[in-house]
C-alpha cells in the first residue's frame, strides 16, 4: 500500500522507504505535505516501524531533527 493508503489505517509493523526526491516535494521547506505524510505512516505502526532512506545525500539531518519535533 502506497503512503495515501495508509491514513485510517493500522498494522503491526510499517516499513517506509524513501528515495532523496520523493520527499523533497515542490511544496518547500519545512515540506508540511511530506512531514505529514512521513507522521501519518510513522504512527500507523502498533510495534514498529522502519524507515529507509537509501540515497539520502542531498538531505541534512536538520530536515530529520525538524521532522521528530
Amino acid at each position: 500500500m502506497n503512503l495515501h493508503q495508509t491514513k485510517g489505517r493500522e498494522a503491526d509493523t510499517t516499513i517506509l522507504l524513501l528515495g532523496s526526491n520523493e520527499f523533497q516535494g515542490s511544496e518547500g521547506e519545512p515540506y508540511p505535505t511530506g512531514s505529514e505524510l512521513l507522521y501519518v505512516v510513522l504512527t500507523r505502526a502498533r510495534n514498529g516501524h522502519t524507515a529507509l532512506f537509501p540515497t539520502w545525500s542531498t538531505v541534512s539531518g536538520n530536515h530529520l531533527l525538524r521532522l521528530c519535533d
